[in-house]
């Protein structure tokens, strides 16, 4: 599995836009997320760790209603069997972060941590070394992942995820997870609806 090497853009493709409840929760996650960047920025982290929460709830709460989105227009049991959930359910990043979510609310042991985060701003003046305060999420450890977890989370994924979560902020993961949530679901979408996926652009949240 590769490193992540950028962010995606804070928006999600126009497929959340024909998915209603999915799509609201899409939205209320990158505010939270935004918020949580907002707040550490400023070194205030225990008001970016409730932001923190209450994205990573939002995030995993959009895969609890997408059922009903895709019954709305009659997909929900071809996109079970279809390859668009497969490779959406093993991607790592979607993956972990949903048992990210799970430990954040139901422990005290993944509360996220705020500390720097250093990073090289390149302009017309040259490159510029800064920094400033963030919220980053704890390591998963092998004693967070019970048995029933490893039907699919695997022991390559957590260590993958570590080794981004140590890089990037808290925030920007779940900025890229909903990103790379909405690309096969867009795809899904366009191969079995594309009439009515042509009609709704790209939208900014």
């Amino acid at each position: 599995m590769k490193d992540i090497q950028t962010i995606s853009a804070d928006y999600v493709q126009g497929s959340f836009q024909l998915l209603e409840h999915a799509g609201d929760r899409a939205r209320a996650s990158l505010y939270f997320a935004r918020r949580v960047g907002e707040e550490a920025e400023k070194e205030n982290y225990l008001m970016a760790q409730w932001y923190y929460r209450a994205s990573l709830s939002e995030y995993k709460s959009l895969f609890d209603v997408l059922p009903a989105d895709l019954r709305d227009i009659n997909l929900d049991k071809i996109f079970n069997m279809s390859p668009f959930k497969k490779e959406m359910d093993s991607h790592p990043l979607i993956t972990v972060l949903k048992k990210a979510r799970d430990l954040a609310i139901h422990s005290t042991k993944f509360q996220g941590q705020g500390r720097h985060f250093h990073v090289i701003r390149c302009d017309s003046s040259g490159q510029t070394p800064i920094s400033y305060g963030a919220v980053f999420f704890d390591p998963v450890k092998e004693d967070h992942i019970k048995k029933e977890d490893r039907k699919y989370i695997t022991e390559e994924q957590i260590t993958w995820f570590n080794k981004q979560s140590q890089g990037w902020p808290a925030h920007l993961l779940i900025q890229e997870a909903i990103f790379q949530t909405s690309v096969p679901l867009r795809n899904f979408l366009f191969v079995n609806c594309p009439d009515l996926h042509a009609e709704q652009p790209t939208e900014e949240i």
